[in-house]
């Protein structure tokens, strides 16, 4: 899948939960107000179902999901 596509993706997903119109995909998303863990879920199962990639326990707590340019790199890597 190209980078672009799943950057479009994830920002139309981010920007329906997120008051912030044009995120920067180096911010910190839980920064913008979406620090909760439906959002967290609503994320985890947003990726897992669009991207057909399992999101595993180490991406929860190592950064992988902190930034809308490290959950790209993340799909790239680990896409079936």
């Amino acid at each position: 899948m190209e980078k672009n596509m799943i950057l479009e993706k994830l920002m139309g997903f981010i920007n329906k939960y997120s008051k912030t119109i044009n995120i920067d995909p180096d911010a910190d998303i839980y920064s913008l107000g979406l620090r909760n863990s439906l959002f967290a879920m609503q994320l985890i199962t947003f990726i897992e179902e669009s991207f057909n990639v399992t999101v595993s326990n180490e991406a929860l707590v190592d950064g992988s999901l902190k930034t809308v340019n490290n959950i790209i790199l993340y799909i790239l890597n680990y896409s079936e």
